[in-house]
């Protein structure tokens, strides 16, 4: 594990069977974030793995009226698109939320039009707020799949070129799901997981 200097156990990587995972503290800004932001892009440009996640608490795009994390997405979405980090972890709005940039991005706020990173927001606790994707559709990010007042855990699993993801309920059921197919030459795809049984039980209720 590798750490940027005085924010020992916030801000650093770790790199396990081809992939590189990725901590910020965003709960800090102005020059504590910038520090971050250059350690980020060193981290990034020397990256020999297959894989890159990263994972902080504020959002890119956020899920809760009313907010919007500015400063994050202004300084850390250049870095995660120019290196095409594949998946972005956070949490802080209660709900859950998970998407992309969209190719033909028609926000008012929109940066890029890239969209090869797999953004997601969810929460594990039982606190939940209200959610919207107006954050995300001022800023040129489509949602592919939300719920609110649910909480979710992650299973996250590489196999050589696939990385597969699950979202599911406290209970166990499946909720979302995505594969990500990488060429060799580091072309992806995104292929959805159908979910049967979710479909099935919303169809029940």
């Amino acid at each position: 594990m590798e750490g940027l200097e005085s924010f020992e156990e916030t801000v650093y990587y770790t790199d396990y069977q081809g992939m590189r995972i990725i901590s910020l503290d965003t709960n800090v800004k102005g020059k504590d974030l910038d520090k971050q932001v250059e350690w980020l892009e060193e981290t990034l440009s020397n990256n020999p793995n297959k894989w890159t996640v990263m994972t902080f608490h504020h959002p890119i795009y956020a899920n809760s009226p009313g907010r919007d994390n500015v400063e994050i997405r202004n300084k850390v979405l250049p870095l995660i698109e120019k290196y095409s980090v594949d998946l972005v972890l956070q949490g802080h709005d209660h709900s859950y939320a998970r998407g992309y940039v969209s190719n033909k991005p028609s926000g008012k706020n929109a940066m890029s039009t890239k969209s090869d990173t797999v953004f997601v927001v969810s929460v594990s606790g039982p606190k939940m707020y209200d959610f919207t994707t107006k954050n995300w559709d001022e800023n040129g990010a489509q949602v592919r799949n939300s719920i609110k007042d649910t909480q979710l855990y992650q299973l996250i699993r590489v196999d050589g070129n696939k990385l597969s993801y699950e979202a599911r309920t406290a209970t166990g059921n499946l909720f979302d799901g995505f594969e990500i197919n990488k060429t060799p030459s580091g072309e992806k795809q995104i292929k959805e997981m159908k979910n049967t049984q979710w479909e099935k039980e919303k169809k029940g209720k």
